[in-house]
């Protein structure tokens, strides 16, 4: 194992947990009912923290005391000190994986400010705000497609 780390910055609200080493049974194989999951020997995960991160009000010791109403347009949560190994090997296992390929969660090559921001805003930019908080003062669409408002005439 080794001690080299990446940064990774994580876009959905409640965060995300990468795992490696696991096997997925099929639903119903062997007459089970549901799937099965089985930790093998190389078993390891880390969990990624999400935006809902920046709305907690930590005290002193470092527990949460309250939670902020969320916010639009927050920033991701960047995530330090994750093992290289396992995000290389979860990219690779999971090439097709929607958090991936939608810009939800992404590495960051270097860990400044500058870098931090502008992958941050890239990001943002390549993927859908499908977790922001709609805005009341904007036309609502499905699809690209404007919904029009009903009128008393559309329920006669």
């Amino acid at each position: 194992m080794s001690t080299e780390t990446v940064t990774i910055g994580c876009r959905l609200p409640s965060g995300y947990v990468i795992e490696v080493g696991y096997q997925t049974n099929v639903q119903g194989a062997g007459g089970a009912p549901y799937a099965m999951y089985r930790k093998l020997a190389d078993y390891r995960s880390f969990t990624l923290k999400g935006l809902n991160q920046h709305s907690f009000l930590r005290g002193p010791d470092g527990k949460i005391m309250s939670a902020m109403p969320s916010a639009r347009g927050r920033e991701p949560f960047i995530n330090t000190g994750v093992p290289k190994d396992l995000w290389d090997r979860w990219c690779k296992e999971n090439r097709e994986n929607w958090a991936l390929t939608s810009g939800q969660i992404f590495e960051i090559p270097k860990n400044d400010s500058a870098t931090v921001k502008s992958v941050s805003t890239d990001a943002k930019a390549k993927s859908a705000p499908i977790f922001e908080p709609a805005d009341p003062t904007q036309p609502m669409k499905i699809d690209g497609l404007e919904i029009a408002k009903r009128t008393d005439d559309d329920y006669l």
